[in-house]
């Protein structure tokens, strides 16, 4: 999953019109391992190494050719090696300044668990460049004996050469962008590869060596009719990925398809049609044995991806590279979306040695994050947490507004053993759908109803 401003296209299916939560590719500590840091910051000084971040997103900006849909920070078109050089000695730099900072201050810092490579089109990048990236965390972070290295890569940007060495450099997990089968659908959309250059990438991943792969679909394209999509979903099946996302298209005013359509008029599909196709996605690939764990994406059990899950179970995680989002301290920050601001801000950073000047989040805004994130995931949010992290008031509140929707077969309560409700869920695919209407719902009704920007919180 992309991060930074792709965090808003790719945690959702349905356009999102809270941005800021549907943000990081992004856009994310467990939640009472969280207990401890959100009700006093002090407690951050003498924080053990679990309340620091066991995730990291690196994002390399260029690619062949931008689409013309994305609205995502690119570079697009250049094969400047000078260029891509420079790019790579300023994020090492980030790299450097940033963990020596934590090193400073935690003394021991975590291993990394979960490692995300997006852009862009990180597989433009020659095995050296990765190397050097790899060799520059691994100055300061070991990684997990179990750890989840992903890397996204474009069909026609790599060949068994280089997809050999970014496996023998500790890659076991590779997201490639195919977003259609239908070779006109992907010229409309400026894709830079065609339908046969998408088997031909497959072909060269499992010869490799790779038997994690995630395979990306797009819903709601220009002319794309529901028997359009359903052959897509039919052949990304018959690749048997272990993972798929399957993301509706997000018309950006910014971009080519900004400027020249608009959402739900044709030739875009209309959104009955758009819900159609999510409900075909979802009914399919689940038929397929792939569990819907998220509101766009699908895995098998073995395979569901550990680093989208630390931005939805709104864990910390670094962030390095141009627009890249991190969540580090209690503070989200996002970094510049243009290369000479990133490398002017890398400077600064160096200067500043390595802390954000940056607010931390308050408790409310934690409480919303914890709220809209957990409920993209299949389990929904835990009840008992989010007492304890918020109090009983707002999360009775939340309980309270649920019940129309509950009612309405949208929402779904989880009860123990004991028969005590102890969760909340959004029901797939009837509430997955109207996923923007239900949150909305609920913050009105219980954390948007206040002016208090602290909530009671029980730390026992």
């Amino acid at each position: 999953m992309k991060q930074s401003s792709s965090f808003v296209k790719r945690l959702g299916f349905i356009k999102p019109c809270l941005f800021k939560y549907f943000s990081t590719r992004h856009k994310p500590q467990t939640l009472f391992r969280r207990m401890m840091l959100c009700h006093n910051t002090s407690l951050l000084e003498n924080t053990t190494d679990w309340t620091l971040p066991k995730s990291a997103y690196i994002h390399i900006p260029f690619c062949v050719r931008k689409c013309l849909y994305c609205d995502f920070a690119v570079v697009a078109g250049t094969t400047n090696l000078n260029l891509y050089d420079t790019y790579i000695e300023h994020l090492l730099k980030e790299i450097e300044t940033t963990l020596s900072y934590f090193k400073r201050k935690y003394q021991k810092l975590p291993a990394l668990e979960t490692l995300y490579i997006g852009g862009g089109t990180p597989s433009v990048l020659s095995y050296i460049h990765l190397q050097r990236i790899v060799d520059k965390l691994q100055q300061y972070v070991d990684f997990a004996p179990t750890s989840e290295f992903t890397v996204e890569m474009d069909p026609g940007t790599f060949d068994l050469s280089k997809a050999r060495q970014f496996r023998n450099l500790g890659v076991n997990r590779v997201s490639i962008g195919v977003q259609s089968f239908d070779d006109n659908l992907l010229k409309l959309c400026g894709r830079s590869h065609n339908s046969k250059q998408v088997y031909m990438a497959w072909d060269i991943l499992r010869t490799a060596g790779f038997t994690n792969l995630s395979l990306d679909l797009m819903s709601g394209l220009p002319y794309q009719s529901e028997e359009i999509f359903r052959d897509s979903i039919e052949k990304a099946i018959s690749l048997d990925p272990e993972h798929l996302s399957c993301y509706d298209l997000i018309i950006e005013q910014s971009t080519p398809f900004g400027k020249k359509y608009q959402s739900g008029v044709f030739p875009l599909p209309s959104e009955d049609e758009a819900a159609c196709m999510y409900i075909l996605a979802s009914s399919r690939l689940r038929e397929q044995g792939y569990e819907h764990y998220e509101i766009s994406n699908y895995g098998k059990p073995a395979y569901l991806s550990k680093h989208n899950q630390t931005y939805w179970k709104n864990q910390s995680y670094y962030g390095f590279g141009m627009s890249a989002t991190s969540y580090t301290e209690m503070k989200r920050f996002t970094r510049p979306r243009k290369l000479v601001p990133y490398f002017e801000w890398v400077k600064q950073l160096e200067k500043r040695k390595g802390e954000l000047e940056c607010p931390q989040e308050s408790l409310r805004e934690q409480a919303v994050d914890t709220l809209i994130l957990g409920l993209r995931m299949k389990q929904g949010i835990s009840l008992n947490t989010f007492t304890k992290l918020y109090g009983q008031s707002i999360s009775q509140l939340v309980i309270d507004a649920s019940q129309p929707w509950i009612t309405s077969g949208h929402m779904l309560e989880i009860y123990n053993r004991n028969g005590q409700l102890e969760g909340l869920a959004l029901k797939d695919p009837e509430g997955f759908l109207l996923q923007n209407s239900i949150l909305i719902s609920l913050l009105e009704k219980s954390l948007w109803t206040t002016n208090s920007s602290t909530y009671p919180v029980t730390l026992s």
